[in-house]
C-alpha cells in the first residue's frame, strides 16, 4: 500500500508530462495487445502441416476438401492458397497473378503498425529527456551564491526531475523488445506465406502439364 501511493505521489509529482508519457504508454498498450492477438492467434499456422495436408489432398484428387480445409483455418497462407485452388485452371500466368495479388494484399496486414511501436517507444524516450531538462532548467538559472542554503529542495526538484526519464525508460524497453518480437514473428509469417506460395504454384503448374 505504502509503495503504490509513493508511486501515485511520485507519478503526480512529475507533472504533466508524466500524464502524456502515460497517455503514449497506453496507446503503446492497445498497438501491442492488437498486433499480438492477430498476429499469434489470426495469422500464426503450422505452416509445414497444413501444407503438406493440402498437397495429399490435391494427389488424391480432393479438392473440395483442400479448399474446405483453406476455409476452416481462415488464416493468411490459407486464404491464398484458397485463391491458388480457385484458379488453378486458369493457366500458368493468371495462376500466378492471383497468388501474387493475394499475396500483396495480405503481407501488409501482417507488418501494419509493427514499426509504429519502435518510432513510440523512441517518443517515450525523448518525453523523459524533455522532463529533465525542463526540470532542471529553473534550478540552474535562479542559481547564485546566496542560495546555497535551499540546497535540499534543489535536491528534492532535481529527483523530480528525474521521475520522468524513468517513468518513460519503464515504458520505452519492454516496447523494444515487444518490437523486436512481434518483427520478427511478422517477417516469418511473410516468408512462411511467400515460400509455400511458390510451392503450390509449382505444384499446380507442374499437375497441368
Amino acid at each position: 500500500m505504502d509503495s503504490l501511493l509513493f508511486a501515485i505521489k511520485t507519478f503526480k509529482s512529475g507533472g504533466i508530462l508524466m500524464y502524456i508519457i502515460f497517455l503514449v504508454g497506453m496507446i503503446i498498450l492497445a498497438v501491442i495487445t492488437e498486433r499480438f492477438r492477430y498476429l499469434y492467434f489470426k495469422s500464426n499456422l503450422y505452416s509445414y502441416e497444413f501444407m503438406n495436408e493440402i498437397i495429399k489432398c490435391l494427389r488424391i484428387g480432393r479438392v473440395e476438401e483442400a479448399i474446405n480445409l483453406c476455409d476452416t483455418l481462415d488464416k493468411p497462407l490459407s486464404r491464398i492458397v484458397k485463391v491458388g485452388l480457385l484458379n488453378r485452371d486458369s493457366g500458368v500466368n493468371e495462376l500466378q497473378e492471383r497468388v501474387n495479388e493475394a499475396i500483396l494484399y495480405e503481407t501488409p496486414r501482417l507488418e501494419v503498425r509493427i514499426n509504429l511501436l519502435q518510432i513510440l517507444a523512441y517518443i517515450e524516450i525523448l518525453l523523459g529527456l524533455l522532463g529533465i531538462f525542463l526540470g532542471l532548467t529553473p534550478i540552474f538559472n535562479g542559481l547564485s551564491i546566496n542560495e546555497f542554503s535551499n540546497f535540499s529542495s534543489w535536491i528534492i526538484k532535481i529527483q523530480r526531475a528525474f521521475y520522468t526519464i524513468i517513468f518513460s525508460l519503464i515504458i520505452a524497453i519492454p516496447t523494444l523488445g515487444f518490437y523486436a518480437y512481434l518483427k520478427e514473428l511478422s517477417e516469418s509469417l511473410v516468408k512462411d506465406i511467400e515460400a509455400y506460395s511458390i510451392k503450390l504454384m509449382n505444384f499446380l503448374t507442374l499437375r497441368s502439364n
